[in-house]
């Protein structure tokens, strides 16, 4: 009976042992359990996380910081002096031939208005000549020794000039002279054998006004000189 009754004990101590057992493996488990979906869920946040922070990497241009290369070449410009020439800078030497050529050309020039005032005061200019007003001798042309000239011009109920210097020109025979107490003076051009003769001081222009030209033609080549008796 007594056997009995220590069997009985030792089986509830079993029994009781392994209900007890059991209770904490079951706890065990629960907190085993708690803790792994405590841990998944940390992973998962952080996992989402590292995929919003790549995300918003890729949708973020990186700007990429250039560092500036130190420029260590020297400069220079200012030392090397410019060996350049500058063309407007050089004066060229003067072309002997087109200096030549030039003076050959100006030579010719004044040799053929030479020749041309030698021809005009040959035959041209020294004569008599009728106006055509009164289609008389009014218009005498005499050549000095000293290669001046005597000019006398009449204008019908106008004037007469007895004493009028003459110079020829390239123009023609200029001339001018004091009577009146004017200043009158002008230029004789020839065409042919026909002479203009045109006034152009202001002492004419006050004395007649507009009428300043007056035309002659010529019937001889020997003046007939009138010498006034003083």
């Amino acid at each position: 009976m007594k056997k009995s009754r220590c069997l009985l004990c030792v089986l509830v101590c079993v029994i009781a042992f392994s209900v007890s057992a059991c209770g904490k493996n079951q706890d065990v488990q629960h907190e085993q359990s708690a803790v792994k979906n405590e841990t998944g869920q940390a992973e998962k946040e952080l996992t989402e996380k590292e995929e919003v922070k790549i995300t918003s990497d890729q949708k973020t241009p990186v700007e990429k910081k250039e560092t500036p290369i130190a420029d260590n070449t020297t400069d220079t410009s200012s030392e090397i002096p410019d060996t350049k020439t500058n063309a407007e800078d050089v004066q060229k030497e003067p072309d002997p031939s087109v200096s030549t050529k030039e003076k050959a050309e100006d030579d010719i020039t004044e040799n053929t208005e030479s020749d041309a005032i030698e021809s005009i005061d040959e035959d041209s200019y020294v004569g008599e000549y009728n106006s055509y007003d009164t289609d008389e001798p009014d218009l005498e042309i005499q050549k000095n020794w000293d290669g001046s000239y005597l000019v006398q011009i009449g204008m019908y109920r106008l004037a007469q000039l007895d004493d009028c210097e003459g110079k020829l020109t390239e123009q023609g025979l200029e001339f001018s002279t004091d009577e009146y107490g004017k200043d009158f003076s002008g230029i004789i051009t020839l065409e042919d054998d026909i002479a203009t003769v045109t006034f152009t001081s202001e002492g004419w222009k006050e004395f007649a006004d507009d009428l300043n030209v007056f035309k002659y033609y010529k019937t001889a080549d020997e003046p007939n000189i009138y010498v006034p008796d003083y």
